[in-house]
């Protein structure tokens, strides 16, 4: 955010005024059948009568009439009256296709901001129930990694511009200063906070005193450098080369975001020619490159307007991270419903913005918050706020894994009378929800921490056993009270809080399809929205193929029965135990009868049972493999791990064994030749 509190919104609010005043005003052309203008005609006095159904029923008559001549314009203008009537029947399935096709109109006849207008009340009376399934250790976590600079490889770092909420950060003296202040009053450590300066401000020897104390804290900083005169004054010159320079030493992580939302007209560096930006944003990643390798660069545009983000895209080879620019205010004007209700939903502002570049870059959001306030009106809009920032927290990692950071903008801004109340500390009701949030474990405290929690969809399948679902449920109600899940008419569990989530025993169920109806209440206490998933009870399977690859253990070639499985070599762990007896990675193999699992000893002798190490057929075909989810105990801890059961005999990944034990394993895929070495410790490289 740049000192413009509320110049988004009206821009917004022009370019959503000017689409509803052209709603009014039917484009007159010649059409082939005489009779559309009488179909129309009656279909508005039907509508103005309160008779729906025929209403919309001339309004289809209509459209077929005007898309037969080509009129673009009049029909996508029909389907948003047909949608009207629609919503007055509370069909808003049926609306949401008018409104689908209203902008599809809109777009072939060019009219970008008029299709963009469409699809949003599309959006905000569009129910959509997604089921997820949290994921047990020794899984693939789902995820993205693109190996760029801190990184981390599953989770999201949190992070906060707080400096200007004083009850946190007093400017004067320091005490208190933000970077300790604000983790107490949330209730945990943030990784890092952004911080605002100006093209030709000194800023790492200004904030010298943050930097020491992000040092010692051991928290990173994003720095958004913002060129406040235009983009004529951002040269290769000796201003940059010191910043650059100067950000090297620092001795913390930086991530320098240079002139951020530039897609916005609100913004001092807003360029109506893209390259203009583009080639600025490239001057400023060289220097850095050369003289600051340890920054990483971040491009971060404003998450709306949506239609011109992929403009002023630099290039991959310029962007280390891609942010944006996501802040959520209570609007019931856009109410398609027409009751003064907003209906959007902040977590899916960031569709966009993942969808394009979430498989090339980390994303993150840069800046963002949900204000507790009508900017507008002023009144108090806690309760929805509060149900958003749930919602955000609870369903982001679900909907997109690959997220890896969120900042939030804690501060309250007011400007031409418009109030944006972001400021934690000073409503508890949202502090409260704040700090239940970023609770979660995906949510990181450490540059370079890793989360233990991810999430997949639910897919068609389930495995017999115990399993965690949960559920991101948006409806044409802005705020649910209950979620109620169900099979074969039998309730199996109530969740009253996003993101719904309950754990269920599948194992009676096995080899059985069941049908699970999830049901939505609105805050009023009925149900809203519903939808019935079918899904298959068995055990997981996959195709195990006979490696051939060969193993040295120490140096020495060991012959294995060893499958290939993901893309993972799986080995039995009396083979292991064999193989290693004698070594610094030695451990026993026993079976617990108390706890019906498999011990493991480290550092024991290995006592043979038989079988070990029996060769196995490379020749033979690929085989199905059975999941199974092994209780395994190392030295009496529990460590549950996805194992495969071929033939009888359980097989588990060489790599999980290998963290287990600790010691280190290698690939040489030029030799297809797989590496133990137990005088190393355990590596992912």
């Amino acid at each position: 955010m740049n000192r413009r509190a509320g110049s988004m919104v009206r821009v917004k609010f022009l370019l959503i005024l000017a689409t509803v005043i052209s709603l009014f005003i039917l484009e007159v052309k010649p059409v082939a059948a005489a009779n559309v203008w009488q179909l129309y005609q009656q279909a508005e006095e039907d509508r103005a009568a309160g008779k729906h159904e025929p209403a919309i029923e001339g309004y289809k008559a209509s459209i077929r009439l005007f898309a037969e001549s080509g009129e673009v314009t009049n029909v996508a203008l029909m389907y948003n009256k047909m949608a009207e009537s629609q919503i007055a029947l509370a069909k808003y399935d049926d609306a949401v296709k008018s409104w689908e096709s209203e902008a599809a109109y809109w777009a072939k006849g060019g009219k970008t901001q008029e299709s963009i207008a469409a699809n949003r009340k599309a959006d905000w009376v569009r129910s959509r129930i997604e089921l997820f399934v949290t994921q047990e250790a020794g899984e693939t976590p789902n995820t993205i990694y693109h190996g760029a600079p801190y990184e981390p490889k599953t989770g999201a770092y949190i992070g906060a511009y707080a400096e200007a909420d004083k009850k946190v950060h007093d400017s004067t003296d320091g005490n208190p200063h933000y970077i300790s202040a604000f983790p107490e009053l949330t209730g945990k450590k943030h990784a890092m906070y952004l911080l605002y300066t100006s093209w030709g401000k000194p800023f790492f020897s200004q904030y010298s005193g943050h930097i020491e104390r992000a040092k010692a804290a051991g928290v990173g900083l994003q720095v958004a450098l913002q060129p406040i005169n235009g983009l004529d004054e951002v040269q290769d010159g000796d201003y940059l080369r010191s910043l650059a320079r100067s950000a090297k030493d620092v001795g913390i992580p930086i991530f320098l975001r240079f002139a951020n939302e530039m897609n916005g007209s609100w913004i001092e560096w807003y360029e109506t020619n893209p390259q203009d930006y583009i080639d600025k944003f490239r001057i400023v990643a060289k220097v850095f490159r050369e003289e600051a390798p340890n920054v990483a660069m971040v491009w971060a545009p404003a998450y709306f307007p949506i239609d011109n983000i992929e403009d002023y895209y630099p290039g991959d080879e310029y962007v280390d991270w891609v942010g944006v620019s996501m802040y959520q205010a209570h609007n019931g004007t856009l109410d398609p419903l027409k009751k003064g209700v907003d209906r959007s939903s902040f977590i899916e502002k960031f569709d966009n913005i993942y969808k394009l570049y979430g498989k090339k870059k980390p994303v993150f959001i840069s800046e963002g918050g949900i204000s507790y306030s009508d900017p507008v009106h002023h009144t108090d809009k806690t309760d929805w706020a509060v149900y958003q920032i749930e919602q955000f927290y609870a369903n982001l990692p679900m909907l997109y894994p690959g997220v890896k950071g969120v900042f939030w903008f804690d501060t309250t801004r007011t400007a031409d009378g418009r109030l944006n109340s972001y400021s934690l500390s000073d409503n508890e009701k949202v502090l409260a929800a704040f700090k239940a949030a970023v609770a979660n474990p995906f949510y990181l405290s450490t540059i370079g921490g890793e989360s233990k929690v991810s999430y997949k969809p639910l897919g068609t399948t389930v495995a017999p056993k115990p399993v965690e679902l949960s559920a991101f449920i948006r409806t044409v109600e802005p705020i649910l009270s209950k979620v109620v899940y169900s099979i074969g008419g039998k309730t199996i569990a109530t969740a009253t809080k996003a993101p719904w989530s309950f754990k269920y025993d599948f194992a009676p169920h096995n080899n059985k399809t069941v049908g699970l109806k999830v049901t939505a209440y609105a805050a009023n206490g009925k149900p809203v929205s519903e939808k019935t998933v079918s899904i298959a009870v068995k055990q997981p399977t996959a195709s195990a193929a006979p490696s051939a690859s060969d193993v040295l253990v120490n140096g020495s070639k060991v012959s294995f029965d060893a499958y290939k499985i993901a893309g993972s070599n799986y080995f039995k762990l009396r083979d292991l135990a064999m193989a290693l007896d004698g070594t610094e990675g030695a451990f026993q193999v026993g079976w617990d009868n108390a706890k019906k699992a498999i011990s493991l000893a480290v550092g024991e002798a290995y006592t043979p049972v038989g079988g070990e190490l029996a060769a196995g057929n490379l020749a033979a075909k690929n085989k199905t493999a059975l999941q199974t989810g092994s209780k395994l105990y190392v030295d009496g801890l529990e460590v549950p791990l996805i194992a495969y059961n071929i033939d009888g005999n359980n097989y588990f990944k060489l790599r999980d064994i290998a963290k287990l034990i600790d010691f280190g394993v290698t690939w040489d895929p030029q030799r297809s030749l797989v590496g133990i070495d137990t005088s190393i410790a355990y590596s992912e490289n």
